[in-house]
This record gives C-alpha cells, structure tokens and sequence, in this order.
C-alpha cells in the first residue's frame, strides 16, 4: 500500500497489516528505515497508548519517556533508569579524548564510582546530614578539611583550626585540639587519659614507665605570677636525682609535712639555715653545738635570743651526734639537747 509521511509523496512500504497498520519498516539498503523530517517547531515523533504520550521527541532533539526507560540484557526491575549490573554510565572527558566512567553497580551489588567526585560549587555541599548519616568513611591516605590546610598527615587540617566534640549533655561544643597562630599546639580545657595502660609519653628518649614520661634534664615548668618569665618546677636531672628549680611552699601554712615517722628522708644538707617558726613568724627552736659554740652558718654571738631563737644546729663529735633546741622564753634563752647515736 502507498504512505504519505509529513506531506512528502506516497512512499512504498512493507510491513503494514490487513488494516492497514503500519506493523515493520523492513529495510535492506544504506538508507534509513523510518526518517522523520520535521521542518517545523512541532514534535518530531509522538508515540501513544490508547492516546495517552508514551515517547515524545521534541524540537532540538529531546526526548521524553513517560515512565521508564530500560538499557541491556537482564536491567533492573525497579525504577526510572533500569541498567543491567556492572555497566557503566560514561560520560566524554572535557578534552573530548576518552570516556569517563562515572557510576555503576559492580558485581558485589555495590555502587562504584568511576572517577574523582568534586561538588559543583566548592564549599556549599555536604555528604549526608546529621538525619542521614554514613556508617563508615574509609580512606586510603588523608582526610583534609578547610581551605589551607597541612601537606601532610592522616587528618589535615588548616592553622587554627579547633578539632571539637559534642559535651555530654549534648547543649554544647568543647574544643579538643589545634594548632594555633604560634603554631604551637593547644587543649582546651582537662586533658583525661583513661586505661590501665594509658600513659603521657613526652620528648625524644622518655622514660619507658610511668604514667607521664619525660627525657632526661627536661623541666616541666610553668609561667611565673605575673606572666612574664618560666619557672623550672621539676627534672631529673643528668645525674640521675631530681632536680627543683625555685623555692618549695607548702600550699597552706603549717598544714604538710616532708617526710614521716615511717618514711624518713636520709640526710637534710643545707646551705644556711633550717628555720622552724610559728604563725606570726617567730622562731620556736634552733640547735647548737655540745660546746655551746654557733655553727658555722652565722658569725653573730651565742646568747642574744633575737638572733638565736628558731635557729636549727647540727654538731657531731665522731661518737654521738648532739641535737640542740634554742628556744625564745619571755625574751630568756633556753635550751634542752637531745642525744642521736
């Protein structure tokens, strides 16, 4: 029978049944089985079901599917875009040299993706949201955040950066860790180490036990009283004893004790003088020599108990060491000795 397309002249074509419906195009030469030319701005095709549109191919070349659209042998059986599995979605490169893998379902039924993945904006996306969360980020290399961040490292961050948590009633943040604008490592706030082998090791060598660990000769200090200079607490020193580096107050006055009956300090070696004194600053005892003759620390005279009181003195004859208590009585000084052998 004769089909007139789009006005053109009656066309020779096979494949039309007893009604007339055209059913095939059976062609068998280089042209094309069914040219549509649309000279217009009208649809080009417009497939129906009992009138409803199906597939339309509209001016420019677009076209719309209705509801779905199925690709391969064995697609999926659900939803819009139905591929089969491990068949990429490509793409051309920008170069327009070579297609780019972009998504596929590989064979272990994960999605895979093909290339880097960028966000088209920098800085105004996010990878799911605190409804929708991942289970897992796994990574080969790094995790780097902000705009400048280090070259290196697992986790990269930029200068002043605060690593935070969430506080454990959940009302606000607390600040863990950063490098600030010295680039000089901060915490903020307590620092808990938690464990029966959690330790604090510190330095290049440190010691091997211990709960904090410090090398050899290493102060731990602190800033003095009105901020402008260190002050050297504690060290073990290169000789192996440890070392304190300013003056040691108890921090409440007469309340703490060096030593005890059962854990006694050896020997006390001091330079000029072991005070004892009451609240308001008197002495209440001192020690002298079996000879009654001052020790070598003052050159002032024994027996004016404005210089003598709450002096401490040692004196040792080879056979007993002689412990000597001056004391202050109504302005009279006493004394009473007690016998060390």
């Amino acid at each position: 029978m004769g089909l007139r397309l789009a006005g053109e002249d009656v066309t020779l074509v096979k494949g039309v049944d007893t009604y007339g419906w055209l059913r095939s195009v059976d062609c068998s030469d280089a042209d094309p089985g069914l040219k549509v030319d649309q000279k217009g701005s009208g649809l080009i095709a417009d497939f129906q079901d009992n009138g409803v549109s199906k597939l339309r191919i509209l001016d420019g070349g677009r076209a719309v599917l209705a509801d779905t659209l199925e690709l391969g042998t064995n697609p999926a059986s659900a939803g819009r875009i139905r591929l089969p599995n491990n068949e990429w979605i490509a793409a051309r490169d920008g170069a327009n040299t070579a297609d780019v893998n972009m998504v596929k379902v590989g064979s272990d039924g994960n999605v895979r993706v093909g290339a880097h993945l960028f966000p088209d904006v920098s800085a105004q996306l996010s990878l799911g949201t605190t409804a929708s969360r991942w289970q897992d980020v796994i990574l080969d290399r790094a995790l780097v955040i902000g705009g400048a961040p280090s070259a290196t490292g697992a986790v990269r961050l930029q200068n002043n950066a605060w690593v935070a948590a969430r506080n454990a009633a959940n009302t606000g943040d607390v600040n863990l860790v950063r490098v600030n604008a010295v680039d000089e490592p901060e915490i903020d706030g307590k620092l808990a180490i938690v464990g029966g082998a959690a330790f604090l090791s510190m330095g290049s060598n440190p010691a091997t036990g211990g709960m904090v660990r410090l090398p050899n000769n290493q102060w731990i200090a602190a800033r003095n009283g009105a901020n402008t200079a260190n002050v050297n607490m504690v060290k073990v020193g290169s000789d192996g004893n440890v070392r304190i580096g300013a003056h040691l107050f108890p921090d409440a006055d007469g309340d703490s004790d060096i030593g005890s009956s059962s854990l006694r300090w050896r020997d006390v070696n001091a330079s000029r003088n072991l005070m004892v004194r009451d609240a308001s600053g008197n002495g209440l005892a001192g020690l002298i020599d079996a000879q009654g003759v001052e020790s070598k620390v003052r050159a002032t005279a024994i027996g004016d108990p404005a210089q003598d009181y709450g002096r401490v003195y040692f004196y040792d004859d080879g056979a007993t060491v002689q412990v000597r208590f001056v004391y202050n009585d109504a302005g009279v000084l006493k004394s009473a000795s007690l016998n060390l052998t």
